[in-house]
C-alpha cells in the first residue's frame, strides 16, 4: 500500500512481480488491494478535475446571466419596456462578449439601434 501511495510511477506488473517474489502466498490479494488505491486516487484526481470544470462553467454562466439581466435592464430603463421586450431574445443569446460590448455601447447610444449596431 505504502509504495502505491509513495510511488506513482510503479506499474502493475511491477508491484505484481515483486508481490510474488515475496509473498507469493497472498500476491493477488495485495496486487487488488494496490489496484483498489490507484483507482481511489485516480477517481479523487477525477473528481477534482470535473470539480474544477464545473466551478468555471458556473462562473461562466453566472457572468452570463449577469450580463444579460444588466443590460435589459439597461435597455428598460433607457429606451422603454418595449424596447427591452424587442431585444430580450437576441441579448439572451448572445455570447458573453457581444453583451460585454453592448454594455459598453448603451452608454453612448442615443437609439436601441445603436446599441447593437455592426461595425
Amino acid at each position: 500500500m505504502y509504495i502505491a501511495r509513495v510511488y506513482s510511477y510503479i506499474q502493475e506488473k511491477d508491484v505484481r512481480q515483486a508481490l510474488e517474489q515475496t509473498r507469493p502466498d497472498r500476491a493477488e490479494e495485495l496486487v487488488m488491494t494496490v489496484a483498489e488505491e490507484w483507482i481511489k486516487r485516480g477517481e479523487k484526481r477525477g473528481e477534482k478535475r470535473g470539480e474544477k470544470r464545473g466551478e468555471k462553467r458556473g462562473q461562466k454562466r453566472g457572468s452570463h446571466q449577469t450580463a444579460t439581466k444588466t443590460l435589459l435592464r439597461q435597455i428598460e430603463r433607457k429606451f422603454g419596456a418595449e424596447a427591452k421586450e424587442a431585444s430580450r431574445a437576441r441579448v439572451e443569446r448572445a455570447a458573453l462578449g457581444e453583451l460585454e460590448m453592448w454594455l459598453d455601447r448603451i452608454l453612448d447610444a442615443e437609439r436601441i439601434e445603436d446599441v447593437f449596431a455592426e461595425d
